[in-house]
């Protein structure tokens, strides 16, 4: 599904700054929706990056509990999700991109400069 929104906010967001340049369209439909689709993207975006924000902070939270107090079957098993939780885990859609405030940022990066790129060549 993200990715899905990736690829559609992409495509969208460039259509509609388009349009504005083109000026044929009044210009508040044009912003309107382009905030609508990056701002539905970063609502995924956002809330993923601070799931994974949360994940860094398990480890962390695991060494500065009283792990040394239980027995050592509960020692090795905190110590084991100390180990899991110290991997970097991101949420990915599709396998194909993060789920993070990068993804976020490659869009409107990626949206002006694909605008920017049909802009010279239709211009041309």
């Amino acid at each position: 599904m993200f990715l899905f929104h990736y690829f559609i906010t992409l495509a969208t967001s460039c259509t509609q700054m388009y349009l504005l340049f083109l000026g044929n369209a009044e210009a508040v439909e044009p912003i309107i929706y382009t905030t609508a689709v990056f701002a539905e993207f970063g609502y995924y975006s956002f809330p993923a990056e601070e799931i994974v924000n949360q994940l860094r902070d398990v480890s962390n939270a695991i060494y500065l509990s009283s792990w040394y107090r239980n027995n050592a079957g509960v020692q090795k098993m905190l110590l084991q999700m100390m180990m899991k939780a110290q991997q970097q885990n991101y949420m990915v859609a599709g396998g194909v991109t993060d789920m993070n405030v990068d993804a976020f940022g490659s869009v409107v990066r990626k949206s002006f400069s694909f605008f920017t790129l049909i802009r010279n060549f239709l211009n041309e």
